[in-house]
């Protein structure tokens, strides 16, 4: 039914492309006659001689198919000329070059053509097409020559300005702007702003400033390389600089530092370019700046994903994702929808959450057959009901208590919701033959000092001792993740907003991070690779210090650390300790596919009596026995060392200021 519209739209697109593409062959073969015809004058002195008219016509006919030819091979047709560069000049030269060597030994010792002919040939045809998409650039870039441009080059769509440069026309000043990095980066962004249209009405790019000694005092499209970075006061002083953008994609976590004390000290806002990976995969453009952001301190080395062995295990299949409005669950959403899925289930407890994701996901894919279930996996028979009524293949289990000091306060619920939830979550699945169960740990529950991550290490031997069926369950431990709910990073956000201090816990705890998107990506890669009973330890890198965090997300705020914002130092909370670790002593690593996913080979720890205290705990949980389940999640697990001891001060105080006592 949409047959003949589309005909009719694209007909005369097509027949414009087709007059431009005749038009660029025309000019072409006018060049290349031009530059035959001057050879033979020159050589000659102008005056060709009668009897050498036909060999000059062979040899113009012959010269003008090879060269035509090789033109259309470095594909001199399909280039812009007004964004003509140095790869077009070689392409340029590289043709003509094919082109003479083909046509020297035919016309030589056949018609005894002159050596001459030919060089200065090859030199005028270099010179006369090369100079015309040269004219071309000039004209793009020289308002004056504008109109000539119009009528040089083809007719090309409007180029969208980037929002994140829009402005109104204003009698406002030119917004002065600092590029650091004189490199191709920086060239790149300052051809780009001159050449967009408005822009150079709108921005004025001052200077650029580099470290390299030999670029200091030479220019980029006619602008300065005022200096080094050190000298960015004196520059800021003389030049009265706005902004400065850093174009430098290499730049590292203590450069980017330095950089932002120097420009916040001096009140000067600053932005930067898309990373590379997001430039070349197409997810951004060079003029899409933006501000500093905690990803790029980390400068973690992008994961490479096996994006064929994760659609293999995910299309077509019917996935079930538990906690999918936190801050996991809602990004494992979004990443495997995008392996076209044959249906989802979205279950968790916070109604707004899955709402706002489940509307996310529908508008992304509107043909995608999504569930949303309010519930809790601590509720067995909605579990049996999931099962039932959608049979998933593939569960990925997010859902759980995280947070370590409000778990130390509340064990019963860390009991209920990360084990008892987990125990329920296996069984039903494997009841229901479901292929393969993703849980996801934590690095806290690696000698575990805290109930949260004593109740995860408890959580790691049921996908061990679940592994003997027909359901393939899986564990994969990680540490912290950037921009979760209730994050340190949100935390000191808002501390920041309050005018500070900053509250550290203690200024050498440090931890594990890596982006939300990252984990996901590599949690899902982890269930494509794992055969059953397997823990998965996600690479985090090196540990990063909370008070030098805290110091960098005061300085992407655009204040200086300890002058402008304080930090205060408040001792570690109930269940925290220095350093995360990500593997017990006697576990042993193993290589994967994924050079960011090892292997844990199990050590034989698990319980023979593992379910029966289980359900011991379950019990005391229901009771709020608090003072017992910590016995009992030690004697389940004899490396949990518990902060302040089994039975201690914190507990007893709880029970009593919260009035809540166990109950008989």
């Amino acid at each position: 039914m949409y047959t003949q519209p589309l005909a009719s739209s694209y007909k005369p697109v097509i027949s414009g492309q087709i007059i431009k593409r005749m038009a660029l062959y025309l000019t072409h073969v006018l060049f290349i006659l031009m530059a035959y015809s001057f050879s033979w004058w020159i050589h000659y002195e102008w005056r060709i001689p009668p009897s050498l008219f036909p060999d000059f016509l062979y040899g113009m006919t012959l010269l003008m198919l090879f060269k035509l030819m090789f033109f259309k091979h470095f594909g001199l047709y399909k280039s812009l000329w007004e964004y003509a560069s140095i790869s077009d000049l070689v392409s340029i030269i590289k043709a003509n070059t094919i082109s003479e060597l083909i046509f020297t030994p035919l016309v030589y010792f056949v018609f005894d053509f002159s050596l001459s002919i030919i060089v200065i040939d090859w030199m005028l045809s270099i010179i006369f097409i090369g100079g015309i998409r040269l004219g071309c650039r000039l004209a793009k870039n020289v308002p004056q020559l504008r109109p000539l441009s119009k009528i040089l080059t083809t007719n090309q769509p409007k180029a969208e300005e980037p929002q994140v440069l829009q402005s109104q026309q204003t009698n406002q000043r030119r917004k002065r702007i600092l590029i650091l990095g004189a490199g191709a980066a920086g060239e790149m962004l300052c051809r780009e702003i001159k050449e967009i249209p408005g822009m150079n009405n709108q921005y004025e790019v001052v200077g650029f400033i580099d470290d390299a000694s030999h670029k200091i005092g030479r220019s980029l499209h006619g602008i300065p390389i005022l200096g080094r970075r050190e000298h960015l006061q004196d520059i800021y002083l003389q030049h009265k600089v706005d902004e400065v953008i850093a174009a430098i994609p290499s730049l590292n976590r203590q450069e980017i530092r330095n950089f932002l004390d120097s420009c916040n000290s001096l009140g000067i806002k600053t932005r930067t370019i898309p990373g590379i990976e997001e430039l070349i995969e197409g997810k951004a453009r060079l003029l899409d700046l933006r501000e500093f952001n905690l990803d790029d301190l980390l400068r973690r080395q992008l994961a490479k994903f096996n994006e064929q062995a994760i659609s293999q295990f995910l299309a077509g299949k019917r996935v079930l994702v538990t906690g999918a409005g936190g801050s996991i669950g809602s990004e494992l959403c979004r990443q495997i929808i995008r392996f076209e899925l044959n249906s989802l289930v979205m279950f968790g407890r916070g109604e707004n959450s899955i709402f706002q994701i489940s509307n996310e996901l529908r508008h992304r894919d509107p043909d995608l057959s999504i569930s949303e279930v309010i519930g809790d996996v601590i509720n067995k028979r909605k579990l049996q009901g999931i099962f039932h009524s959608f049979r998933p293949q593939i569960v990925f289990h997010a859902g759980a208590d995280k947070h370590v000091s409000l778990m130390e306060l509340n064990p019963d619920e860390a009991v209920l919701n990360n084990i008892v939830g987990t125990k329920n979550l296996l069984e039903i699945a494997m009841d229901y033959n479901a292929e393969k169960v993703v849980c996801i740990s934590t690095d806290k529950a690696v000698n575990p000092t805290s109930v949260m991550g004593c109740c995860k290490r408890i959580c790691e031997l049921l996908v061990q001792v679940n592994a003997n069926g027909g359901t393939q369950p899986v564990a994969v431990r990680f540490g912290n993740v950037l921009g979760s709910r209730g994050s340190v990073v949100n935390l000191f956000q808002q501390q920041i907003s309050r005018g500070g201090p900053v509250l550290v816990t203690h200024p050498e705890v440090a931890r594990f991070f890596m982006s939300i998107p990252e984990a996901a990506q590599l949690v899902i890669e982890a269930g494509t690779i794992g055969a059953g009973g397997e823990i998965f330890v996600l690479d985090m890198g090196e540990q990063i210090k909370i008070a030098d965090m805290a110091k960098d997300i005061i300085r992407l705020a655009g204040y200086i650390p300890e002058a402008d914002i304080p930090l205060k130092f408040v001792g570690l909370r109930p269940g925290e300790k220095l350093r995360e670790e990500l593997a017990f002593k006697d576990e042993r690593l193993e290589k994967t596919s994924n050079e960011k996913i090892w292997g844990i080979r199990p050590n034989g720890k698990v319980p023979l009596d593992l379910n029966q205290r289980i359900e011991e705990l379950f019990e005391l949980s229901l009771r709020m026995d608090f003072p017992n389940i910590v016995k009992m999640l030690k004697l389940i697990v004899p490396e949990f060392q518990p902060s302040n001891g089994i039975g201690s001060d914190i507990i007893n105080s709880t029970l009593k200021v919260g009035g809540r006592q166990p109950l008989v």
